[in-house]
């Protein structure tokens, strides 16, 4: 077996020995330091041993299970992957039946059994660097690891070695124990997947059936064709039925377990005494957009609301309410307005805990705890970045959307402080209710760029957003000023912003209004209608105008009150207008029941 074993590493080794040795010497031949290249070189030459030494041990394995080469193949590709198909599996499995399941990165994965999985994950910790150089010995652990399961496979190798019946040679598996349980891990996950392809015909609330079809009819395909394999004979497809009896009960099992939430994840919720802190996003409430990251990585990292009532009384509605509504309609038709929320619950012991979630914001109790919560401040830190004391609040200017107009704003040092300040404050006592009833009058991006040049400026303004003399190049945006923000609007106004147009008749050049609809109507039966209906100025429709542009609400505006249903799902405007001469275009919502009669008549 030694002498076997040996001869295969060799085979790979001295070829390996002699590429190192060639690109060692072409870089030395091109002025590369050799101390660099050799330490270079021994890394790759280790780090590829390795990898080979776990999957040779692997295939020797396979070898002396089965006994003819076909076989041995199928063998090695399962050993070899196997951990990584059941991390796929599982994947599918959890988005099909755990409601509330929210996977962040680093839960995607189960433990790297198999060799290809654990090669993946060290490949991809050693590319995630932006280095020139790779510092190999970082990945001590890595190669540790690898070792140990080389030699594990070996040692189960050379066990099987010694105990292999020389009659084996030409049968199906060496040894008849192992038949049953390389059948049960292949044909569960394959029955698994079948099922999960077949549901996915269809989108509506039969995909559970649709699924259990797929489950029957890989059942009836994968096990049967495990006989004939095993067997190779045709006549063998119910050779064992103990071993199809059992791999049924146990799909069966696992689908029951799944459908019916038997081990309560979807209804599980840390007690209170165990939770350290927890972390709310709250769909369209207060989303940042952060360059290089993202509001909801920057909620999970930064949101600690600790020992709140509202805000455990709004998880604790959520779970009873997440798994019985299954809903992607935000709404119902009966009052009920539903919304999404993903939950991060940082326990005591260190454990991280996630959740995704529907909360029934048309229940007025829901939205009281909600307002107490956002109203909390360890909320709103960690939903703001602005509001957070570590937070680099270095900004250079401003970008403004007014939704009928956009500018740019330029400040020197201490007029950006005074403007951070104001928004800071105002912020901090903006209250849940003046979001739910008040329209905000801007967007506003907090920009960064080159400190030496926003040095040399004192306040410039450029309208329309498209500015050459002075580059922006990042900004934090998703941050709104509302009318009670006065502080601000009134600095943004001393520092020369026009923040009071709005398109009157004379603007507007024509308005554009589509209407669309997808769904069940009040009868019950699914239709599917749209119109369109265009008013131009110099047609004399200008009463029509008139009584649109009251109702209307820019989309980069409406975007922020998405989330209290405050405009009309089904309804879109484009309107072009007039501005400093220019002729402009802008989309629009209509207000949540502003909807003038002359287009209800038309709409209905």
């Amino acid at each position: 077996f030694l002498q076997q074993y040996s001869y295969g590493v060799l085979y790979y080794l001295v070829p390996l020995l002699l590429h190192a040795l060639l690109c060692v010497g072409i870089g030395v031949a091109n002025g590369v330091s050799g101390l660099v290249l050799v330490g270079q070189a021994l890394g790759f030459v280790l780090v590829q041993l390795l990898i080979y030494l776990v999957c040779y041990s692997v295939v020797i394995v396979s070898v002396l299970l089965t006994g003819n080469i076909i076989i041995a193949v199928m063998g090695s590709g399962v050993l070899l992957f196997y951990s990584m198909i059941i991390a796929t599996i599982k994947a599918l499995l959890v988005d099909k039946f755990l409601v509330t399941s929210y996977v962040v990165e680093t839960q995607m994965d189960i433990v790297a059994f198999s060799p290809i999985h654990l090669i993946i994950n060290m490949i991809n910790r050693m590319t995630e660097g932006n280095a020139d150089v790779l510092v190999y010995t970082d990945y001590m652990g890595d190669y540790v690891k690898l070792i140990l399961m080389a030699a594990a496979y070996t040692a189960i190798a050379l066990f099987l070695y010694k105990k292999r019946p020389t009659e084996a040679a030409g049968r199906t598996m060496a040894f008849a124990v192992t038949e049953p349980v390389v059948k049960t891990m292949v044909a569960v996950p394959g029955v698994f997947l079948c099922g999960y392809i077949f549901s996915g015909i269809t989108y509506n609330s039969n995909d559970f059936g649709w699924f259990v079809f797929g489950c029957i009819f890989g059942f009836i395909i994968i096990c049967p064709l495990m006989e004939i394999i095993f067997r190779r004979d045709l006549k063998a497809l119910l050779h064992h039925p103990l071993q199809l009896a059992f791999n049924g009960v146990l799909i069966a099992g696992i689908i029951v377990v799944l459908h019916f939430d038997v081990l309560g994840y979807d209804t599980y919720i840390p007690d209170e005494d165990k939770v350290e802190s927890y972390a709310v996003c709250i769909d369209d409430l207060g989303d940042i957009y952060i360059p290089h990251d993202s509001s909801m990585e920057y909620k999970f990292e930064n949101m600690t609301i600790q020992k709140h009532e509202s805000t455990r009384k709004l998880l604790e509605h959520a779970v009873e309410l997440t798994r019985p509504v299954r809903t992607n309609q935000r709404m119902d038709g009966e009052g009920h307005y539903y919304t999404g929320m993903v939950v991060k619950y940082n326990l005591k012991n260190g454990k991280e805990i996630y959740r995704s979630y529907l909360i029934d914001v048309g229940d007025p109790q829901v939205m009281e705890w909600l307002g107490d919560m956002y109203e909390n401040m360890q909320y709103k830190v960690g939903t703001y970045p602005i509001l957070n004391e570590a937070w680099n609040t270095d900004y250079i200017g401003v970008m403004l959307d007014f939704g009928y107009t956009q500018e740019n704003l330029a400040l020197s040092a201490d007029k950006m402080e005074s403007l951070v300040a104001a928004y800071k404050e105002e912020l901090g006592k903006l209250t849940f209710d003046e979001i739910m009833e008040e329209f905000p009058v801007a967007n506003i991006s907090f920009a960064k760029g080159q400190p030496e040049e926003a040095a040399n400026k004192d306040a410039y303004v450029s309208t329309r957003a498209y500015v050459d003399e002075f580059d922006f190049y990042s900004e934090e945006s998703g941050y709104r000023i509302y009318p009670s923000f006065t502080q601000t609007l009134a600095l943004l106004e001393e520092f020369g912003v026009q923040t009071a147009f709005q398109p009157s008749v004379e603007h507007v050049v024509g308005i554009r209004v589509e209407y669309y609809f997808y769904g069940e109507d009040e009868f019950g039966v699914y239709r599917s209608e749209n119109g369109t209906w265009e008013y131009l100025s110099e047609e004399g429709e200008q009463e029509q105008i008139a009584q649109l542009l009251p109702c209307l609400i820019p989309c980069q505006l409406a975007d922020s009150v998405s989330f209290s249903g405050r405009v009309e799902d089904n309804i879109n405007v484009h309107i072009t207008y007039y501005y400093e001469g220019e002729e402009v275009s802008e989309y629009c919502n209509v207000k949540k029941g502003m909807l003038p009669e002359f287009l209800k008549e038309q709409i209905k």
